[in-house]
């Protein structure tokens, strides 16, 4: 059935027009609730609240800022004083979620690829001791683990990542930015780098990256006490 917003007419018989009302309604409670976004009409609790919320694209006009188009202002809903409105547009490869401010305010792009857009994407991150114990992580395939490179002993390590670093275009990538500290085991300070090597490409991956633990000499240490990596690339 079909929701029909002209039922009932003036002249209409109500023996007639009682069943199309009674199938308005049952369309209603199934579009809204049943097949929609909300809880039914008919439901024991909950009554008018929100199972999921759904965005239909409002077209093809990726923006975020202050100075909006003529033709991006066609695609962008209004705001009063004390509004927001939350709506989807289609950016180029995929639909993504945009934020306006109250008074046809600035307009604040929410996700890209998927993701919660902060401007700074976290892609990994791990905190752990010279035992290899990992203590807290974040993107880290725990089941591949902790490499240890450069002999037994060496603050030398294998970081593989659960899920590959991909660039905005959905492509895998290697551009984005680390930082790794440290203590060794008398609490001096100590740093992270990438090692030495004529290629890049060979320590920092899309799946894993290569960090070596040196003093403040410069020297490689063995004695790592506890660090902590975080890696992370711009949107």
């Amino acid at each position: 059935m079909t929701f029909d917003p002209n039922i009932p007419q003036a002249p209409d018989d109500m023996s007639v027009s009682q069943g199309q009302m009674l199938d308005n309604f049952t369309d209603l409670n199934n579009v809204y609730g049943n097949n929609g976004d909300h809880v039914p009409f008919d439901a024991a609790t909950n009554k008018g609240k929100h199972n999921k919320v759904t965005f239909v694209t409002q077209g093809a006009a990726p923006v975020d800022g202050n100075n909006l188009t003529p033709a991006e202002e066609l695609y962008i809903p209004n705001t009063e004083s004390n509004d927001l409105a939350m709506f989807a547009l289609e950016d180029g490869t995929d639909t993504e979620i945009y934020l306006r401010k109250e008074n046809n305010g600035a307009v604040n792009k929410i996700t890209q690829q998927g993701e919660l857009f902060i401007q700074v994407h976290p892609v990994f991150a791990i905190n752990m001791d010279n035992s290899l114990t990992v203590f807290s992580s974040f993107n880290y395939d725990a089941g591949t683990g902790v490499t240890r490179l450069s002999g037994g002993s060496a603050a030398h390590f294998k970081f593989p990542f659960t899920n590959q670093v991909l660039d905005a275009a959905g492509a895998p990538t290697n551009n984005y930015m680390f930082t790794a500290s440290g203590f060794d085991s008398s609490s001096n300070p100590v740093v992270g780098q990438v090692p030495n090597d004529a290629n890049y490409n060979n320590q920092v991956d899309s799946t894993f990256i290569n960090i070596i633990f040196k003093n403040q000499a410069n020297n490689t240490i063995t004695s790592l006490t506890r660090c902590s990596i975080v890696c992370w690339r711009i949107q």
